[in-house]
């Protein structure tokens, strides 16, 4: 959303249980395993920054892309992130580094 919220809800209430607030516009998002994975866009003095973030069971955030993160997704324990600056990428979790580590990335031709 481009008041940089996420906002969940009650479905038998209709009364918002919750509110995130980011520091950059939300493109995408999904739940998985009572966690919120969020992709949006921050944009700064260094330059435009596609950033995902992880709440809930684990708390984790990081730069993703150089640009908006038009989608987030989850196969088989894989993070999958697509972006406008054309590269879709696959991201396994190291409990190590206690973060996401890019596993693959395609790359797209607008040709």
């Amino acid at each position: 959303s481009e008041d940089r919220t996420v906002r969940t809800w009650d479905l038998s209430t209709g009364e918002m249980k919750d509110e995130f607030f980011f520091d950059g516009t939300v493109n995408s998002m999904f739940m998985s395993d009572g966690n919120l994975v969020v992709g949006y866009l921050t944009q700064d003095g260094t330059g435009r920054h596609g950033k995902v973030k992880v709440m809930g069971g684990m708390s984790v955030e990081f730069e993703a892309h150089s640009n908006a993160i038009l989608y987030v997704g989850m196969l088989a324990g894989i993070l999958i992130t697509a972006s406008v600056d054309q590269h879709i990428r696959f991201w396994n979790f190291s409990s190590t580094a206690g973060t996401f580590e890019r596993a693959r990335e395609i790359g797209l031709s607008s040709e």
